[in-house]
């Protein structure tokens, strides 16, 4: 944070320009359009630039991007505005996308989480709007990902979300989800994917950054065949292994003293 607000402008030009000027160019086209056609698009634009010399950057190695430790209290931060405007947030260390064949399991997870928080946090305590809960399995850093759940709260009932948090994860470790509420996470994803699946903007999103990452096996059909496969025991399995309250970073964010 402290680093963040003490960045320069000129700090952002050193590092950005000499990229710009000589990185090596990674193109990706989608839509209706014929190799010919890309071919020589490509090559009466960017093919026409000078021949760069930059090295391609090399991928992120094991371990080398880390995310925060687990906290037994909350990192809390501080805001200058109303006393009563605050968030809470919580995340869980995973894996990347092609650690394991979870992932599919851990996305039902997380959505089945964002239900019972809103169920809890909104319609039973009305404590905030709309409590969210996301999460990521990278393909292009090794080891990293996360899931996480977030609340924009007043500070005095932080600890409500938090608890709640703690009650809603544990049941998830301790027993397996309904039927119903299992198709009610899974099904949307399904849904979702069938439909994104024919839009450029997926495969803009699937195809980018390949040159140096592996080709992402998450994408499309590949990755609606592991949604078909995942099955309520596994969502339980994935929410034991994962959402302790040993295992979470957690944040508070709140109004600072010298303006209370």
């Amino acid at each position: 944070m402290q680093d963040v607000q003490a960045a320069k402008l000129d700090q952002v030009k050193a590092i950005i320009a000499p990229a710009l000027a000589n990185g090596p160019i990674e193109i990706t086209m989608v839509g209706d359009v014929s190799v010919d056609q890309a071919t020589k698009a490509v090559a009466a634009t960017f093919g026409a630039l000078p021949r760069r010399s930059g090295a391609p950057m090399a991928p992120p190695l094991a371990g080398e991007v880390k995310f925060p430790a687990p906290t037994a209290q909350p990192v809390v931060l501080r805001h200058a505005g109303r006393a009563d405007q605050g968030v809470a947030a919580i995340a869980w260390q995973t894996t990347d996308v092609f650690a394991d064949s979870e992932s599919a399991a851990r996305r039902v997870v997380t959505d089945i989480l964002q239900f019972r928080l809103m169920e809890q946090l909104r319609i039973k305590f009305g404590a905030t709007y709309s409590p969210s809960a996301d999460g990521q399995c990278l393909a292009h850093i090794p080891g990293y990902g996360y899931i996480a759940a977030y609340a924009e709260i007043p500070p005095d009932k932080a600890q409500l979300f938090f608890d709640t948090v703690k009650q809603v994860t544990a049941d998830l470790g301790a027993h397996e989800p309904s039927a119903d509420e299992f198709e009610r996470a899974r099904r949307p994803e399904l849904d979702t994917l069938e439909k994104a699946v024919e839009t450029n903007n997926y495969w803009l999103g699937a195809l980018g950054g390949r040159a140096n990452r592996r080709a992402a096996s998450e994408a499309g059909p590949r990755c609606a065949s592991r949604l078909e496969k995942v099955t309520p025991a596994d969502v339980q399995r994935v929410a034991r292994k994962y959402l302790t309250d040993e295992r979470a970073w957690k944040l508070i964010v709140a109004r600072s003293r010298k303006h209370v």
